[in-house]
């Protein structure tokens, strides 16, 4: 600026000493003024000084110019912080998503733990965890990857951040950066509390279906006891039934043998009694 405007030194006399007397040509007077009067006038002397006007001139020019370099440079500062709002707001619209998907991850999480938080009397059957085992083992796979990846993201976007800040001063920094890092940090340590608590979930069901194949080989066992048991009883229910048959069968035998063995006495009494006493003579002589 200073070098294109046009100072008096430059372009006029270099000192303020009077130019030399001009000869008169003609001499008239009009009203009591005369050319010479007016030339003496006019070339006495300057009304002032060239140098310091020159000087005082530059002076403003510079100070105009200091001025405007530093409204230039506000207005970059604040074109540069429009930039860094308008990159801040693109971390805060990347951010959506992973709470999008912490959300819908929550949801899934909870849907597969409900089963288990119902009272105790509702026990879970070995199916319906081995059911619950599976859905448990797709939680990761299906919501863990994408959420390390847009965490990933927006660390390296809030790096970026930092460094565009890092020129600018700290009270503007913080008020851009840091509630957007505690956002952050809070968003990594709800997927690092989601991730654990699909570890101690899984954990769980792995706990709970060993406690049921316990139970299961346990009743397994004792229904195998309970059938040797009765099994057992019924075998020397059998036997003590066969044994009371067998006797009975001997009683009656024994009585059936007594009683032929009576009524051959009988008979045998009878038939002695019908014989003539030489036939008893005859019999018992033969005898």
């Amino acid at each position: 600026l200073p070098c294109r405007i046009p100072l008096v030194t430059r372009t006029g006399p270099t000192n303020s000493a009077p130019p030399p007397n001009i000869p008169s040509r003609r001499h008239f007077s009009v009203s009591g003024f005369s050319l010479s009067m007016i030339q003496q006038a006019t070339f006495t002397a300057y009304p002032v000084d060239p140098v310091a006007l020159d000087r005082a001139v530059r002076t403003d020019a510079n100070s105009f110019s200091m001025l405007l370099a530093g409204a230039v440079e506000s207005a970059k500062q604040k074109e540069e912080l429009l930039q860094i709002a308008s990159f801040a707001r693109e971390i805060d619209q990347a951010m959506s998503p992973l709470v999008d998907a912490l959300r819908q991850a929550s949801v899934a999480l909870a849907s597969v733990q409900v089963p288990l938080d119902e009272p105790s009397e509702h026990t879970v059957s070995l199916e319906q965890l081995s059911t619950l085992a599976g859905d448990v083992d797709q939680l990761y796979p299906q919501y863990g990857p994408g959420m390390i990846s847009t965490l990933s993201q927006l660390r390296g976007l809030m790096e970026k951040l930092q460094a565009r800040l890092s020129r600018h001063d700290a009270t503007i920094a913080n008020a851009m950066s840091s509630p957007r890092r505690r956002r952050l940090e809070d968003l990594d340590q709800q997927f690092s509390n989601w991730k654990e608590n699909v570890e101690v979930l899984s954990e769980r069901i792995s706990d709970l279906q060993h406690l049921e194949q316990v139970r299961i080989a346990e009743e397994s066992r004792r229904e195998l006891e309970r059938q040797r048991i009765e099994a057992e009883a019924q075998a020397k229910e059998d036997q003590e039934r066969l044994e009371r048959e067998r006797l009975e069968r001997e009683r009656l035998e024994r009585e059936a043998r007594v009683a032929e063995e009576e009524r051959c006495k009988l008979a045998a009494l009878s038939r002695n009694e019908q014989e003539s006493p030489e036939a008893t003579i005859q019999r018992v002589a033969s005898d």
